[in-house]
């Protein structure tokens, strides 16, 4: 991000970058862990506890939204400090 300041990015289209980058991670983050998860329930619910196992797409939509939600909004609260520093000081600290 400190890159695109430095050839003169504007603070939208940072905030535009940062939303997109949280977002796909977020969104991958989601779907690996519903997949793993769902497959792990079922496998517990089918061998161990000898019950029906049903399919719930409520909850992990649920669960994919909140997960890319607060992805994007740790990664506004990290990184968002880095908007308001010159780039030069930044890549000093660094």
């Amino acid at each position: 991000m400190i890159l695109f300041k430095m050839l003169g990015a504007t603070r939208t289209t940072l905030i535009a970058i940062m939303a997109v980058e949280y977002s796909l991670l977020g969104f991958v983050a989601a779907l690996v862990g519903g997949v793993l998860s769902t497959g792990l329930s079922w496998g517990i619910v089918h061998f161990f506890l000898d019950i029906p196992w049903r399919f719930d797409p409520v909850t992990l939509l649920i669960g994919v939204v909140g997960t890319v939600v607060l992805t994007i909004l740790t990664g506004f609260l990290t990184t968002y400090r880095i908007l308001g520093r010159r780039p030069l000081a930044v890549l000093r600290s660094e």
